[in-house]
C-alpha cells in the first residue's frame, strides 16, 4: 500500500476505534530488554526519545518516565488525534509527519522506536532519516507484534477446540485474501508487509551493531475479540473497501460456538488463551570516534 492509500484507511473512525480497542500494550519484558540495550551503550540521563509510527500512544506514554522528553509521530491524522485528546503526561508530546521525512533537528534523539510499523516505510529512506536524527551512541529499536498472523488461540485442556479455532482463523484470512484478491486484481499482502510476515527477519541493516529476538507471550483472551481482531487491521479495511462485505465474521463465529455447544461447553467456563509472537531488531549507532558514525 502507498501511503496515501494508507491514510486513507486510517481516515475510517471505525478502523481507528478497533485497533485503540484490541491493541494489546507491548509486554513490560520487551520494554526493560530494549532499555537495557539502550543502558549498556549510553550513559543516563537520556533526553529524547522518538516513536516513529506511534498509532495511538499508547507506548510513546510508556517511554515517559525513562526520557526528559517523548515524542510520537504518525502518518495518520485521525491517529495523532486521538493520541493527543487521550495524553495527559507533560513530557510527552505528539505530531503528524511522515516516517521519512521527520521535521526534527540533526542528532537530536537519544533512542527511536517503532512498534508494528516499519514494514509501512520506505525503510531505506527511514533509515537514512533514524540515522540523521540519532545521537552517537543511540539506539533505534524497530519492534514487531501483529494482531492475526503469528498469533494462536489456546483453550486449556481441549486441544481439539483449540485446532477447530485456529483453523478458523486460518480459512477466514485465506477467505479475505482470496475475495479481495478476485475484486480488486491485488493482494492484501504487500512487499511492505511481507516484512511483519518475516518478523522482520530480513530487513536491510542499519549499523553493524545489532542484535535481534524472537519471543512468544500468552495473554488472556476472549473468542469475541477474534472479530475485533479482524477488523482492526489494515488488512480488512483494504479488504471491506474493495466492495461488500460478505459474512466471513459471522461464519467463523458461527463455527467456532458451534464447536462449542458440540462439547456441551460454553465460553465462561474456558481457560483460553492467546499465544503471540513478539520480535524485532535494536540496532545500535557507534559512539563518536573521530568524527566517524555508524553507516548505513
Amino acid at each position: 500500500m502507498s501511503k496515501d492509500e494508507v491514510k486513507s484507511i486510517y481516515a475510517d473512525g471505525k478502523l481507528v476505534a478497533a485497533y485503540n480497542n484490541i491493541r494489546s500494550d507491548y509486554p513490560e519484558e520487551v520494554l526493560r530488554n530494549i532499555l537495557k540495550y539502550v543502558s549498556e551503550r549510553k550513559e543516563a540521563p537520556w533526553h529524547v526519545a522518538l516513536d516513529v509510527g506511534c498509532g495511538n500512544g499508547n507506548f510513546t506514554k510508556r517511554l515517559a518516565p525513562h526520557f526528559e522528553e517523548v515524542l510520537g509521530c504518525d502518518i495518520s491524522s485521525e491517529q495523532i488525534a486521538h493520541a493527543k485528546k487521550v495524553n495527559s503526561t507533560d513530557n510527552v508530546s505528539y505530531f503528524e509527519s511522515p516516517a521519512e521525512t521527520i521535521p526534527l533537528q540533526d542528532e537530536s534523539i537519544d533512542v527511536i522506536f517503532c512498534g508494528t510499523s516499519v514494514h509501512w516505510f520506505n525503510v531505506d529512506e527511514f533509515y537514512k532519516e533514524a540515522d540523521r536524527l540519532l545521537r552517537h551512541g543511540g539506539v533505534l529499536a524497530v519492534v514487531g507484534m501483529p494482531l492475526l498472523s503469528d498469533t494462536r488461540v489456546v483453550v486449556e485442556k481441549m486441544p481439539e477446540l483449540s485446532e477447530i479455532i485456529n483453523e478458523e482463523v486460518k480459512e477466514t484470512m485465506k477467505s479475505m485474501h482470496h475475495i479481495h484478491s478476485e475484486r480488486s486484481g491485488t493482494s492484501v499482502i504487500t512487499n511492505k508487509n511481507k516484512h511483519l510476515l518475516e518478523r522482520y527477519r530480513n530487513l536491510p541493516s542499519l549499523y553493524e551493531e545489532s542484535t535481534k529476538f524472537d519471543q512468544v507471550y500468552t495473554r488472556p483472551f476472549n473468542i469475541s475479540d477474534l472479530r475485533i481482531m479482524f477488523q482492526a487491521t489494515t488488512a480488512w479495511a483494504a479488504f471491506i473497501n474493495s466492495g461488500d462485505i460478505p459474512d466471513l465474521l459471522d461464519r467463523m463465529e458461527s463455527t467456532i460456538y458451534q464447536a462449542m455447544r458440540d462439547r456441551s461447553v460454553c465460553e465462561d467456563q474456558l481457560v483460553i488463551n492467546l499465544e503471540y509472537h513478539v520480535f524485532g531488531v535494536l540496532y545500535a549507532k557507534s559512539a563518536e570516534i573521530s568524527g566517524i558514525s555508524g553507516t548505513i
